[in-house]
């Protein structure tokens, strides 16, 4: 899973977090001032919210990369409820 953002240099945040583990990744999709999406934490601890539209998902076969982001999403939010 891919999470876009302005990282400047020596920040906590770093622009990509890989997760191949669904559970893990639906405990983290939460909702935030109304918005669905994601809450981690920096590498600094502290906790970041990343909106759907910060969100990417692929996989990868014979290297060549499929977008998935739409199913995982329906995954999730079936999941959540």
């Amino acid at each position: 899973m891919f999470f876009k953002g302005n990282y400047p240099a020596g920040s906590c945040n770093l622009p990509m977090f890989i997760n191949d583990d669904f559970e893990s990744l639906k405990e983290k999709f939460v909702e935030q001032d109304g918005e669905m999406g994601f809450s981690y934490r920096d590498y600094c601890g502290r906790p970041t919210f990343y909106k759907l539209q910060e969100f990417y998902a692929f996989k990868l076969k014979n290297r060549e990369p499929t977008d998935i982001k739409d199913k995982i999403l329906k995954e999730l939010e079936v999941n959540t409820k």
